[in-house]
């Protein structure tokens, strides 16, 4: 209960507080408007009376002082003349062109404390004439209030006792509402202290305090049927220990079950596994090219001898065909070992069937040469120093024929022996070192070495 009384004097103080505040913002906010207003008045560097009185008399006629410069005085203004006696303009300064003129007596009255043309003036008058001098075009706004000095006088006396009294006015309001609403309150605090206790309380719903009474009782409510829940729960926890004996031997059982389960997810994940290692040595995967293990290490080793034999190929051919392994068809096809050609004189690719004998003897000796040479780098160490061919050159043409003789020849360099079976007469004059075989008539055979 004193918790709820310090609350309720919190609140009074509290509203007490809003008001004063509030208060002080609004004098806070007149101080900072009329600050705001002396930023955006003209700024103007001296006073036009200043200025006026700063006019002296020269031989040239009227002038500005001489303490400063004519843009210096005139800094904020924009124009300013001279009129005489008879309103004709004695002297000006950047006078627009529409009030460069004579004027009357009426006009001079018209403008003398108002606008001259829609300008701003301040007019003074001095001895050598009538000194105007203007701002901006809606740069400032003039007026006149006309009243009383003993109404000004009076207002100044007023207005702080005036705001004294509503202020006090206001926290009498204030207070008074709050001490009203802490008597409802009151009601309230006892029936607070009534569910603290476990009672059900039945508060009254109108006035201050109704919705927070309304909210009590609802609370009274549900503490009657949360005590009702409580009693259902006693009862049910008796039955939740019988079942609980029953649920054991089920929950043993399902623990087995769940073991044996994952015993056979880890088993079909292993079949899973064996079964696409097979399938893909075995070349038979879904979706994928049927390519067999040693299908795919011969292709792997077949690329390498590619390599060596294009380069070969390359210079038989004066760089016309190059060989490639093309790979599958489809997923469907095994295949993959095949070759093609690549024709770069045309830009085109086709099969090793489309060459002619010639150019097949130049594919087949340029494999031949790939491979001792992949052989060779592949066999740790081997060498192969000794190279027979057999036939073949008679397919060639003449320019063909030299180009495989200047592969062949490079071949021997490096202490490598190249044999050559043929029969072809422009490889005999090319070959220094021969073994010529002669047949006799009878049947037998005869062997000249020739070096």
């Amino acid at each position: 209960m004193k918790t709820f009384v310090r609350l309720i004097r919190r609140y009074v103080l509290a509203a007490v507080g809003i008001v004063l505040l509030l208060v002080f913002l609004g004098l806070g906010l007149l101080v900072f408007l009329g600050w705001q207003e002396t930023t955006h008045l003209p700024q103007r560097t001296y006073a036009s009376s200043e200025i006026a009185d700063a006019m002296v008399e020269t031989p040239a006629g009227l002038a500005l002082g001489a303490a400063h410069t004519p843009e210096e005085w005139m800094d904020g203004y924009a124009w300013a003349m001279v009129l005489d006696d008879t309103g004709n303009i004695r002297w000006s300064y950047a006078l627009p062109d529409v009030l460069n003129h004579a004027y009357t007596t009426g006009e001079v009255a018209g403008f003398a404390r108002w606008y001259l043309d829609d300008y701003p003036v301040f007019c003074w008058a001095e001895d050598y004439g009538l000194f105007v001098i203007g701002l901006a075009r809606g740069s400032l706004w003039k007026c006149s209030i006309y009243t009383s000095p003993e109404y000004i006088l009076n207002l100044a006396k007023t207005i702080p006792l005036g705001f004294g009294l509503l202020l006090l006015l206001a926290a009498i309001c204030c207070f008074l509402l709050s001490w009203q609403g802490a008597k409802r309150l009151e009601t309230v605090a006892s029936g607070l202290d009534a569910l603290a206790e476990g009672q059900t309380v039945q508060l009254p719903t109108e006035g201050f305090a109704g919705e927070l009474a309304e909210k009590l009782n609802r609370t009274s409510a549900q503490l009657q049927t949360r005590n009702e829940l409580l009693a259902r729960r006693k009862a049910l926890a008796a039955q939740e220990k019988d079942l609980n004996a029953r649920l054991l031997p089920n929950r043993r059982a399902l623990a087995d079950h769940r073991k044996l389960a994952d015993q056979r997810d880890a088993l079909d994940a292993r079949w899973q596994w064996v079964n696409a290692l097979a399938s893909t040595a075995g070349g038979t995967l879904i979706s994928k090219q049927k390519i067999r293990l040693e299908a795919y290490i011969q292709m792997n080793y077949l690329d390498r001898i590619l390599v060596h034999a294009n380069t070969r190929l390359m210079q038989m051919t004066a760089g016309q065909y190059e060989l490639e392994r093309i790979g599958a068809e489809n997923q469907r096809s095994q295949s993959g070992l095949d070759l093609g050609v690549i024709d770069h004189y045309n830009g085109t690719r086709r099969s090793v069937k489309t060459l002619s004998g010639g150019e097949s003897f130049k594919a087949s000796l340029a494999l031949a040469l790939g491979l001792s040479d992949e052989v060779q780098s592949t066999a740790g160490g081997i060498r192969l120093d000794t190279l027979f061919l057999d036939e073949g050159f008679g397919s060639l043409d003449e320019e063909s024929l030299e180009q495989a003789i200047r592969v062949l020849s490079g071949l021997t360099e490096g202490d490598r022996l190249v044999g050559i079976i043929s029969h072809v007469a422009a490889l005999k004059d090319r070959i220094d070192r021969q073994v010529v075989v002669h047949k006799e008539r009878s049947g037998g055979s005869w062997v000249e070495i020739v070096t």
